[in-house]
């Protein structure tokens, strides 16, 4: 899967493919974290901090919304 990181200038910040995807618990709190591999910068990891496991249900119903 690639992934973008476009700044709000338009310009990409990051260009790269997911290389795996961890989960766990911050704080006592489900997270998660998405590694990218882009060559030349290496690996970016994408952090995500929820409040609880409902909040990514609906990110997830979110993204599959958009995706149709």
């Amino acid at each position: 899967m690639r992934i973008q990181i476009i700044g709000t200038d338009g310009n990409k910040l990051f260009d790269g493919e997911l290389s795996h995807v961890e989960g766990g618990l911050t704080e006592g709190k489900p997270s998660f974290h998405l590694s990218c591999y882009q060559k030349m910068k290496g690996e970016v990891e994408l952090q995500f901090y929820l409040n609880d496991k409902k909040e990514l249900e609906d990110f997830l119903d979110r993204i599959k919304e958009a995706v149709k």
